[in-house]
């Protein structure tokens, strides 16, 4: 209760321990974290204790900002993943802040900090200041010969590079980043990551052999190494490529499968996805209805978590949502994804496992 804070509070000031009690609770966010990390931060579990530490976070992030800069760029540097999965506004947020705070941290932690800022500034849209921010990291990175933080900026570039429609360059900056992680053979999310990345790329080239099997192969990673994130993602993208072939029934099955594994770990962005993927597979076999449902579901969620359709994305989603209003027309449309965009998310995941009929 607020009541028994400000007691508390008012207590710690009169016995001039205020100081002291905050550093402790420093010390002991930034052990969490370093916990949380060295668990792995692909493992759901130590993703929803440290949801559940937020409050916590926050108030030693804001403090810290006050007084120990350097250590409030460290945690929020530390808390990279967790933020990219499940709070990327808010976290590029405290990023920004921290780089601000802390001019004269070490080389190594402002260049993890910065990286972090330009994939949160990615997902976010803005990909020239992604791009500008991404560079600067992967420039200290190789000054420092870090190759971890080489390849995850590299792999950054490349989706910039992709959402800019360059999608020659990001599939050999995707192909470099799967080399090097390969040379530095840790059972890291990086090797999943590239190739689900890699796999996009070519998908926007057209070239489906070549996607499909990057797919395959960061999904059999992913599931040898328990990366759920990625899993789901390659499931995701193993959709996409049977849409793209008009392969609707075998999507179906990737899609719900992909669905599954994201609600499962809470990953929203990509439960977003998949509700799309199912509305066009919805439209494809006949059931505008549902489908708009479906967009209308995954356009709520969308802007509920700040997750903006990235260009090379837009035209074929526009599409299929144009094609849908018209077949069902702009008054049942309306109505059908008022309704989809006032479904709860456990009422759109019973919705495609109860209504839609199977692929």
């Amino acid at each position: 209760m607020e009541t028994v804070r400000q007691y508390a509070r008012d207590r710690l000031l009169e016995a001039g321990e205020t100081i002291a009690v905050r550093r402790c609770h420093l010390e002991w966010c930034r052990e969490l974290v370093q916990r949380a990390y060295a668990q792995g931060l692909h493992q759901t579990e130590c993703l929803e204790r440290l949801d559940r530490e937020l409050d916590n976070i926050r108030t030693a992030l804001e403090m810290a900002l006050a007084s120990e800069p350097v250590a409030a760029l460290e945690l929020a540097a530390g808390l990279g993943r967790f933020w990219l999965v499940r709070h990327w506004t808010e976290g590029r947020a405290f990023l920004e802040r921290a780089l601000l705070a802390a001019p004269g941290a070490p080389d190594l932690s402002r260049a993890v900090a910065i990286t972090w800022a330009g994939r949160m500034t990615f997902q976010q849209g803005e990909y020239e200041a992604a791009k500008a921010l991404l560079q600067l990291g992967l420039d200290l990175c190789r000054r420092l010969g870090h190759l971890g933080g080489v390849a995850f900026s590299l792999n950054n570039l490349g989706n910039v590079a992709w959402a800019q429609g360059e999608y020659g360059a990001a599939r050999a900056l995707h192909a470099e980043c799967v080399s090097i992680w390969r040379e530095l053979a840790p059972d890291d999310t990086g090797t999943a990551v590239s190739l689900n990345n890699l796999g996009t790329a070519a998908l926007a080239q057209q070239e489906y052999d070549a996607a499909r099997a990057a797919y395959e192969e960061s999904l059999a990673f992913s599931r040898q190494h328990s990366f759920p994130f990625e899993e789901a993602w390659a499931l995701a993208g193993l959709g996409n490529v049977a849409c793209a072939q008009e392969q609707y029934g075998t999507a179906q099955a990737w899609f719900a499968e992909s669905l599954a594994v994201a609600r499962e770990v809470g990953d929203k962005g990509r439960v977003a996805g998949c509700l799309a993927g199912l509305a066009q597979v919805a439209g494809a076999a006949g059931d505008a209805e549902g489908a708009a449902r479906l967009f209308g579901a995954a356009e709520a969620l969308r802007q509920a978590i700040g997750a903006p359709i990235h260009p090379p994305e837009s035209a074929l989603y526009e599409s299929c949502i144009e094609a849908v209003r018209c077949r069902l027309g702009r008054p049942a449309f309306a109505v059908a994804w008022a309704a989809g965009r006032a479904m709860t998310l456990e009422q759109a995941v019973a919705f495609v496992l109860e209504e839609l009929p199977d692929g």
